[in-house]
């Protein structure tokens, strides 16, 4: 005689054993494979920022925007983690732009995606209706990560310093300051070979002062990446002159997924006073003005993103508020950057007007700052990098950084020792 089995018990044993019971109509839906994991956006993550309105389940379409504190920089930065996609549809991105800023820099033609939240490349263009773009991702992957660009995070800075400090006995990693936060912002510092370094000039890099401009991250990367590698142009540098590199100065932010241009209360670029309110600037400050009293300060470049549709943009300050020999120098430099980025625009960095209040803004931003701080033969620009473009990819910026390179190594070998 058989004995009597509770049809629910052997319905909890179906596909190994569940803790509860489950109705046969769910049990038959996860045999067929018509149960699905639910579509899940998450941010919660260094530098994440979304907030999501809606989520429609059946068509798999997110709508979003970006979620950062408007206190804290243009709320234009987005960042997010897909989980439960399923692989066989595309997911469909709608992207609505919020008020406090224009819906251009909030809205890239082709997103940033990754399966791994490392290696990143474009999606497809978008479609722009209004307000609001549409990315339509189709990946074999249920997790995925998109963002407005390639993300370069205070953690990715401090593991690429660490490592190339690591793998190369003639770079030093070094604590630029702890932040308003608490953050630790790491920088580099290489020279190789004999020279003492008091006969060297000093190169300062920059990046990020505006914390969603992640192009100038990149750039400086790909400017570090050549100047550490086997190119007989890079081993010059190393050995003829002292570079300092700073891959992210608004760490706070950045870790925040905050946009940082234009934040309360004032953002980095414009925090170059006498008592800056920013501990990065003020470290940065103190490090620079070493290098100009031993009377070798070469040149500074801030590194940035420009407008939606830009060109590569150098802001150079006027030859009428800088001294011939300057201006002459500053001549030279552009040059020879246009022979390695032939499309690059020149935007004259100048007060707005007379005003006094516009003469005090223009002294407060970084190349002004380093200019009237530094040595005769100093120079000192703001380089942007198109972000909304095809090129706009980690590949292309770190391509422009080792430009950049090989334009600093003509410049300081030039007819004149700079």
């Amino acid at each position: 005689m058989c004995a009597w089995r509770n049809p629910s018990s052997m319905r909890a044993n179906v596909m190994g054993g569940f803790s509860r019971v489950l109705p046969v109509a769910a049990l038959l839906a996860l045999q067929t494979g018509s149960l699905r994991a639910e579509l899940r956006i998450s941010s919660d993550f260094e530098s994440g920022s979304a907030q999501v309105i809606e989520i429609d389940q059946a068509t798999q379409t997110v709508l979003f925007q970006p979620a950062g504190d408007a206190a804290r920089g243009w709320p234009n930065w987005w960042f997010l983690r897909v989980d439960g996609a399923d692989p066989q549809r595309p997911v469909v991105f709608k992207l609505r732009s919020r008020p406090e800023i224009a819906a251009s820099w909030t809205m890239p033609l082709r997103a940033a995606f990754s399966t791994n939240g490392t290696t990143w490349v474009h999606t497809a263009p978008g479609e722009r209706r209004g307000a609001v773009e549409t990315y339509r991702v189709s990946t074999p992957s249920a997790t995925f990560w998109l963002a407005w660009g390639p993300p370069f995070t205070v953690s990715d800075a401090k593991a690429f310093v660490h490592s190339v400090a690591t793998e190369h006995s003639f770079a030093k990693e070094f604590e630029l300051c702890k932040s308003l936060e608490g953050r630790s912002v790491p920088a580099l510092q290489i020279a190789e070979g004999n020279p003492p370094d008091d006969k060297r000039p000093g190169i300062w890099i920059l990046a990020r002062q505006h914390a969603w401009e992640v192009g100038g991250s990149w750039v400086a990367r790909g400017f570090v990446e050549w100047l550490v590698g086997s190119d007989e142009s890079a081993r010059w540098i190393r050995q003829h002159a002292e570079v300092f590199v700073v891959p992210i100065m608004d760490a706070d932010r950045v870790a925040t997924g905050d946009g940082g241009k234009n934040s309360q209360p004032h953002d980095h670029n414009r925090d170059w006073t006498e008592t800056p309110h920013y501990v990065e600037v003020a470290a940065a400050q103190k490090q620079i003005q070493s290098v100009v009293r031993q009377g070798r300060m070469g040149m500074m470049l801030d590194l940035h993103n420009p407008g939606a549709g830009s060109p590569p943009e150098l802001y150079v300050i006027p030859g009428n508020l800088v001294s011939t020999a300057t201006a002459g120098r500053q001549d030279r430099f552009i040059s020879l950057l246009r022979e390695q980025v032939p499309d690059l625009k020149i935007v004259d960095e100048h007060p707005r007007s007379d005003a006094p209040e516009d003469q005090t803004r223009w002294r407060s931003l970084t190349a002004p700052w380093v200019q009237a701080h530094a040595n005769p033969q100093t120079i000192s620009f703001t380089l942007e990098t198109p972000w909304n473009a095809p090129h706009g990819t980690t590949e292309s910026y770190r391509e422009m950084g080792r430009k950049l390179g090989l334009v600093i190594e003509k410049y300081l070998r030039g007819p004149e020792k700079p």
